[in-house]
């Protein structure tokens, strides 16, 4: 009884318009609720399974970062930097001191 009476007047949609996408949160109720009771249909039967069009990608709001060097020693020293960084407490360094190492093995000072 609750399906139809949410889905005979579009309740369950932006707008009350058909063609919009459908209203959701993540709340208790309309997860453990209405979500089971509005799409029985769509449960998926593998364990893991994705249906759909495909995954979306990933946005990705932090920009890449680029480190550019002109001699090895600015190289060092900013891993010198870094790592002091890092035994100071701060844990957001990882990535970068990690392609610093890299680059250095590949010029073959490591």
């Amino acid at each position: 009884m609750f399906t139809v009476v949410v889905t005979t007047p579009n309740n369950h949609r932006r707008g009350y318009d058909p063609k919009q996408q459908i209203k959701g949160n993540k709340g208790y109720k309309h997860v453990n609720i209405i979500n089971p009771l509005m799409f029985r249909s769509r449960a998926s039967t593998v364990t893991g399974s994705i249906e759909g069009r495909g995954q979306r990608m990933q946005f990705r709001s932090i920009p890449y970062q680029y480190v550019y060097w002109d001699n090895i020693n600015e190289l060092v020293e900013r891993l010198k930097l870094l790592i002091a960084s890092e035994q100071a407490g701060h844990t957001g360094h990882n990535n970068e001191i990690a392609s610093i190492i890299e680059e250095l093995k590949e010029t073959g000072v490591i």
